[in-house]
């Protein structure tokens, strides 16, 4: 066992970045089998670190996961995922306005500029997740269990941002717009910047 361990961490550079690659082109999404790559050993990680943008096509953290805006920015900021084109952030509920904004920033060397899908849910006329209590009609303030504070505003500035991206795919489960104007402006931008919705 040991022999075997060895010989996959003393392959060539080169060649372990093609393996680590061919594992992360084989997944449907990145999430979490870079994460996992990188975690084998020091040979792995460096393999996934000297060229992340190749790793990172799809990232869904639909499911069983839930980033934070600050790991959304973490991989931004640090160049992860200039060729991102396929994002999914439904079910997210710690996922707001930051992470959205932390995708498209005024620098080629971070963001996601190649990002063409975006899925997002529990959209919200100002991102405070505040939803009527069926029982008493109150409207009350979750705490994070099942809603996400991605906000109308948020959405648009993204939709609308001054660089040439160009949406293919913008889904939205779960939108909770209530003001005539915001619907109105989220409707100008989803049909202003996809194809397909």
């Amino acid at each position: 066992f040991q022999s075997t361990r060895a010989a996959w961490a003393d392959l060539p550079p080169d060649a372990l970045r093609l393996v680590v690659k061919h594992a992360a082109d084989l997944a449907e999404s990145s999430v979490p089998v870079v994460p996992a790559i990188a975690s084998v050993c020091r040979a792995w990680r460096d393999a996934t670190l000297s060229h992340p943008s190749e790793l990172w096509r799809r990232a869904d953290f639909s499911g069983d996961f839930d980033p934070s805006d600050a790991v959304i920015a973490r991989y931004c900021r640090d160049g992860h995922w200039r060729a991102l084109e396929h994002l999914d952030l439904r079910d997210c509920p710690r996922v707001s306005d930051k992470a959205l904004d932390a995708l498209f920033v005024d620098d080629e060397r971070r963001g996601a500029p190649a990002l063409s899908s975006l899925f997002v849910s529990d959209v919200e006329d100002d991102g405070t997740n505040k939803r009527t209590n069926t029982r008493d009609g109150k409207t009350v303030k979750k705490k994070g269990k099942s809603l996400g504070g991605v906000s109308v505003d948020g959405l648009v500035r993204v939709l609308e941002h001054g660089r040439p991206i160009h949406f293919r795919v913008v889904e939205i489960d779960r939108c909770f717009v209530r003001s005539g104007v915001e619907r109105e402006r989220l409707s100008r931008a989803l049909f202003a910047n996809g194809e397909s919705l």
